[in-house]
């Protein structure tokens, strides 16, 4: 849990500079930010179901680790891989981010 506070704390902290070489507008970095507390909110019950249902919470902890490093391996993205960074990339790292 508290890995995952962290993540999103870094996230926050460093999205809009991150962002700044792709000339969005204030409105699109905003988006971009709802998008990810949306799903966490969206996405936090079903988490809690699955836990009810008899999931092992550290499976649900290990699955939300494994969603943020895959977000981390490409919102960045990473040098060595053929990404490009575009709004849609980020746009859909932040929702994994928000499931994690």
């Amino acid at each position: 849990m508290l890995c995952a506070a962290a993540a999103v704390l870094f996230i926050e902290s460093t999205l809009t500079t991150h962002l700044s070489d792709l000339d969005l507008s204030t409105l699109s970095v905003s988006a971009l930010f709802s998008l990810l507390s949306t799903t966490s909110a969206l996405m936090s019950p079903v988490w809690g179901r699955l836990c009810d249902r008899g999931v092992p919470p550290k499976a649900v902890l290990a699955c939300g680790a494994g969603f943020v490093i895959v977000v981390f391996t490409f919102l960045g993205p990473l040098t060595f891989l053929a990404v490009e960074k575009s709004f849609q990339l980020v746009a859909g790292m932040m929702a994994l981010e928000g499931k994690a």
